[in-house]
């Protein structure tokens, strides 16, 4: 009982800190606080980073949100195409739409990556 109590406690606090946020698919009617579904791409992260953080962290910080915020446009998109492969698989022009929206995603990944090489190569040793 007292683990419990213990256990409850530590779980308010956990919340008054920290939020769980969904980047991917969310399920429809799932409890944040439960729902360990792959698709959704739960992540938990600090409510409020100017109270915990320095300028240099926050920037991380929300660069590694942007990139999460990526993956799940990425999964929602992939989840929408097997979607419509499964469910209008004679429908050519709801098939393509959704493989542009997968591909774009792709071209955005590529082109981050490019931008990514090309400061580097700019970086002073």
């Amino acid at each position: 009982e007292v683990m419990d109590y213990e256990a409850s406690a530590l779980e308010s606090k956990i919340r008054l800190v920290l939020e769980r946020k969904c980047y991917g698919e969310r399920p429809r009617q799932c409890v944040a606080f439960e729902d360990r579904s792959p698709s959704a791409v739960w992540h938990w992260e600090v409510a409020s980073l100017e109270l915990c953080f320095g300028k240099a962290s926050i920037a991380r910080i929300k660069e590694a949100r942007s990139a999460r915020g990526r993956r799940g446009r990425k999964v929602k998109a992939l989840r929408r195409l097997c979607d419509a492969l499964a469910k209008h698989p004679n429908d050519r022009a709801k098939i393509s739409a959704e493989e542009e929206k997968v591909d774009k995603c792709k071209r955005d990944d590529a082109a981050r990556a490019l931008k990514s090489t090309e400061k580097k190569k700019k970086k002073p040793p």
